[in-house]
């Protein structure tokens, strides 16, 4: 296990510590350290019939405390020898900030202690607690952090030689590198405003024989809102600046000026990208090109946005190499979120509720259930983000147990075909004959399922986003037709049954909208997109702006929209208009600088945030939905012309 001495900060004792991009499930190492959850379920089923066996026999299938560990035999698929097993505490907003840390602070100590004991010389740490238990970033990483210098004062002469902090999400890794590097060099400090981002994860001076680089003469923007999710700095376009230089004479001030623009010449450029972007991929590489003072301006062209990358030449060079790397990362993401979308149209399962009915898993947890049901195992560990308990699947008596309370529910396995997917009772039958996962339906004039369409339509087209401003001609309709994607439909459903029950107790008291049906206008090259795939939140501003936020934008008024459907490629006299289902939850106000909505109330719960955002809050007639995917349903195209 060679250590790149760039990126180690070196413990009092000697140990080296490195802050990297990975997995901890798959690292490669003496022993790994892991929380219970959804890393520990991709261990628990790599590790074979061994470890599970262990689980089960000599811990119960749990950790005794918080503050203990269950140490495990590596096995099977698992790269390490050992698998030491933690559950701390939930963050407490009553406690002190250093009490929180010292619920994962404390164990992790723990382990440390014991892997030494074991003679383990490489150990891998992930970040702990930055999912379901609540923590930031910054809390997870200096209570790695404390742990690991409190390691370093108790033993001298450790046998553990190297300690990985493994970060999976990429985002995060600023954030982990900043605190565990201020803390195991200098300390801990109160919290105070990270230093600005530097290249990679090295802690310390430039590598020998490399001269120091000149200032970039770019200066990436602050975000106002700062999300756990998204750490650091995500520059979108360059600052301008002013210099002014003073000198002895004139011809002093001019040969400044020259030297002074040749030298920006030198280092700084501006440089296309003129590779195929998906949209997916914008803000993954503003993180990336921050790292570099690199600055990422986006621009849509043939309806796909086309990067202007501005910096250092080199930084600039470096980001466009990572752009492919990404690249590449992403379609494997995708082909993974195209096998669960596959799973989630072909089965669903199913829990009995405290009204004995039963209802959906979410998407997330169906995935990992039925995976675990392919592989004939008999157990599953559940815990994820969009169900509200962690608890064990046994798919042998169907039964689910909850892991804190020890409730048991009944749990039920469904098949279901395309044909056999939850539609509308009103649906056209699906053609015959035919692959297509959705198909169009145009409606009889005469129906009232298109007056009602058409009404709604027209009714609105000479009202702005305040529901008074006439805004340019009556348009005539051409046609309307319905959307009938059963695919899309039911991952809608799921997400809509998702937010009913999150938010049961706010839509009871009438603090919480559960669905509205909104307009939405779009170029029409781009409607057989959201026809077919859904509303893309990536693309979320390059078109309108983000007023509210970098949500999709939906209006109750058609008239809002209006402006925003351009001219059909094939028609320059037509345009064309969603009438869409869209889910909202509970909104507060939106703000250009949100990237994700604001948390509700921090005292409560610091993973809780607005479902959307809107324009007024007390009478909203613009929406910025789809923070999650989803979260809107395409349910009519309106073609229509002006005169």
């Amino acid at each position: 296990h060679p250590t790149n001495t760039d990126t180690a900060v070196t413990l009092p004792n000697g140990v080296k510590v490195v802050v990297e991009q990975g997995n901890v499930a798959t690292e490669v190492s003496d022993a790994i350290v892991v929380p219970v959850g959804i890393v520990f379920n991709q261990v628990y089923q790599t590790g074979g019939q061994s470890l599970q066996s262990e689980w089960k026999t000599k811990y119960n299938s749990s950790v005794k405390s918080p503050s203990d560990f269950a140490e495990l035999s590596g096995g099977g698929g698992l790269k390490c020898k050992k698998v030491y097993v933690i559950a701390p505490a939930s963050y407490n907003s009553k406690l002190s900030a250093n009490q929180n840390e010292g619920n994962i602070s404390v164990v992790v100590e723990k382990v440390l202690m014991a892997a030494n004991q074991a003679n383990m010389s490489w150990i891998s740490i992930p970040t702990i607690g930055t999912g379901n238990l609540g923590y930031s970033n910054e809390d997870s990483a200096r209570a790695i952090a404390k742990a690991l210098t409190a390691f370093s004062s108790k033993v001298k002469q450790p046998h553990i030689q190297r300690i990985k902090v493994a970060v999976f999400d990429d985002s995060r890794l600023a954030t982990f590198e900043q605190e565990i590097g201020q803390i195991c060099r200098h300390g801990v400090s109160q919290k105070g405003p990270p230093p600005a981002p530097r290249r990679g994860f090295t802690y310390g001076s430039p590598k020998r024989g490399t001269a120091p680089s000149p200032p970039s003469p770019y200066s990436p923007p602050v975000r106002k809102n700062v999300d756990n999710d998204y750490d650091g700095i995500i520059p979108e376009e360059p600052e301008s600046v002013s210099i002014s230089i003073v000198g002895g004479s004139q011809s002093d001030c001019n040969l400044a000026m020259t030297d002074l623009s040749e030298m920006i010449d030198e280092w700084c450029v501006e440089k296309p990208v003129k590779l195929d972007i998906d949209a997916d991929m914008v803000d993954i590489i503003r993180r990336e090109a921050a790292k570099l003072s690199v600055c990422v301006k986006v621009m849509m062209e043939n309806n796909k946005p086309k990067l202007l990358l501005a910096g250092m030449k080199d930084a600039v060079s470096d980001v466009k190499e990572e752009i492919t790397q990404h690249m590449s990362e992403m379609q494997e993401i995708r082909a993974r979120q195209r096998e669960e979308d596959d799973i989630c149209s072909q089965v669903q399962w199913l829990y009995e509720n405290d009204r004995k009915q039963f209802t959906p898993y979410p998407p997330e947890a169906i995935v990992i259930i039925e995976k675990a049901y392919q592989q004939k195992q008999k157990m599953v560990q559940l815990s994820v983000s969009s169900f509200s308990r962690e608890c064990t699947v046994n798919l042998m008596s169907n039964q689910e147990l909850d892991r804190h309370t020890g409730q048991t529910r009944r749990i039920q396995r469904e098949k279901k075909s395309l044909t056999g997917l939850e539609i509308p009772g009103h649906w056209a039958p699906h053609p015959s004959g035919t692959n297509y996962s959705h198909h169009l339906v145009l409606l009889d004039r005469s129906s009232s399922e298109y007056k009602d369409v058409a009404g709604r339509f027209l009714s609105t087209a000479t009202k702005d986003n305040q529901g008074v401003t006439p805004v340019p001609p009556q348009p005539n309709i051409v046609q309307i037709e319905r959307v009938q994607n059963p695919r899309m439909y039911h991952r809608y459903l799921q997400e809509k049954e998702v937010l009913r029950s999150k938010r049961a107790v706010q839509l009871n008291a009438k603090k919480a909208t559960l669905e509205l049906e909104l307009f939405h206008g779009t170029s029409g090259d781009v409607v057989e997109h959201i026809i077919s795939e859904g509303f893309n939140r990536s693309y979320a501003g390059v078109a309108v702006g983000k007023r509210l936020g970098a949500g999709v934008y939906f209006a109750k008024n058609s008239g809002y929209s209006l402006p925003y459907a351009k001219p059909d490629e094939k028609n320059q006299k037509r345009r064309k208009m969603f009438l869409c289902k869209v889910l909202l939850g509970m909104w507060t106000k939106g703000e250009e600088s949100m990237w994700v909505p604001p948390v509700i109330n921090q005292a409560v719960s610091r993973v809780d945030r607005y479902d959307s955002t809107v324009d007024h809050p007390p009478n909203p007639s613009i929406f910025a939905a789809c923070f999650r995917d989803n979260r809107a349903y395409p349910a009519y195209i309106i073609t229509y012309k002006h005169g």
